[in-house]
């Protein structure tokens, strides 16, 4: 099995000497390109905020030529070829260049908003099962249309989900997908992982074999559907007797869990139960362990998805004095720490 390094989805931000602000800015030698914040470097990978053009974005540079291509061409490929939807949109893609150091950059817009996660959180339990139906929908729209285009997002959990609230209703809000450094174009029935989050990669990736990358995006979409009604995935994360936060499995944990799981077919989690029987039969078949039995997004009718989208407008609801607690919640935290700046909630398996 192939070893799992694990690193931070956000890495603190630190500010960059004048005189290596200015010597990485000659390296990009790219007009209208402002270096704003860089993160903590990584190994082969360097991120910062920065202004292109007035727009606020992200800078991502890494050596991976076939990486960089990749994700590039996704970028373009997903937003030209959607229909109009007020409720979906998908990361922006600015600019792209090759630095004189070698390395290979993008350019992506910098979503204000909130990621499902925050969401969730500053929603609390009582209102979770409307934001569930609402992002379920839309996700599930935005995964077709990759799928139709045999793309495969590759790294789906709900810090790569951005919601931009949109109405006065809390199911009311446009979804912005992000995040495909993990993205692939599927030119096979089988193909190797290349990103995935702890708690949100299937059973099988855990064989260290090449696998079915649809129904991986199936599964991790319904991790993710997972995590906005209890708060943390199916696997990985454990709450002790006493307290109620939950912490991190060490990771051979993990990997021996999820070999059982493999080995027996036999889930490990309890299921949720919210109420809603067409939702919970959904995310049952998005998380069973049986690859061939598991829901195929690409075979989403339209039908099916207006069913989905009638629910989702049905239990929209209008503001109340909950809600408007909820909004003055969600305008302080913009007001105090822009998104980017937010601690890490996640950790990444490079695969």
């Amino acid at each position: 099995m192939a070893t799992a390094v694990l690193l931070n989805s956000q890495l603190p931000l630190i500010s960059a000497t004048p005189t290596a602000a200015s010597s990485l800015l000659n390296w990009s030698s790219q007009f209208g390109l402002d270096i704003e914040k860089w993160h903590s470097e990584e190994p082969g990978k360097r991120t910062a905020v920065v202004k292109y053009r007035s727009h606020p974005g992200i800078l991502r540079c890494i050596k991976d030529q076939e990486r960089y291509e990749t994700e590039r061409k996704v970028l373009v490929m997903v937003r030209s070829e959607f229909p109009i939807d007020r409720s979906i949109s998908f990361q922006e893609l600015l600019h792209n260049f090759q630095a004189y150091d070698g390395d290979y950059c993008l350019v992506t817009k910098l979503n204000k908003g909130h990621s499902l996660q925050e969401y969730t959180t500053l929603v609390g339990g009582e209102h979770k099962n409307i934001v569930a139906v609402s992002f379920i929908t839309a996700a599930l729209k935005a995964l077709v249309h990759l799928h139709k285009l045999n793309i495969v997002h590759g790294n789906l959990n709900p810090e790569n989900f951005i919601i931009k609230p949109m109405g006065r209703g809390l199911g009311e809000f446009e979804l912005v997908l992000t995040g495909f450094e993990g993205a692939q174009i599927v030119t096979e029935s089988k193909q190797r992982s290349i990103l995935g989050t702890r708690g949100y990669t299937p059973p099988e990736d855990f064989a260290g074999e090449p696998v079915d990358q649809y129904k991986r995006d199936s599964w991790m979409l319904g991790a993710t559907l997972y995590a906005t009604l209890v708060g943390v995935p199916p696997y990985g994360f454990i709450k002790p007797k006493k307290g109620d936060k939950y912490s991190p499995v060490p990771i051979e944990d993990l990997e021996r869990t999820m070999a059982r799981v493999v080995d027996t077919c036999r889930n490990e989690f309890s299921l949720v139960k919210t109420g809603d029987v067409d939702l919970d039969r959904l995310m049952k078949k998005m998380l069973t362990c049986d690859v061939q039995q598991r829901l195929s997004i690409g075979a989403f009718t339209e039908d099916k998805l207006s069913q989905l989208n009638r629910k989702a407008e049905n239990m929209k609801r209008p503001t109340t004095v909950g809600m408007l607690r909820f909004t003055r919640k969600t305008k302080q935290l913009e007001k105090d720490m822009p998104d980017w700046q937010k601690p890490p909630h996640l950790s990444l398996l490079e695969l």
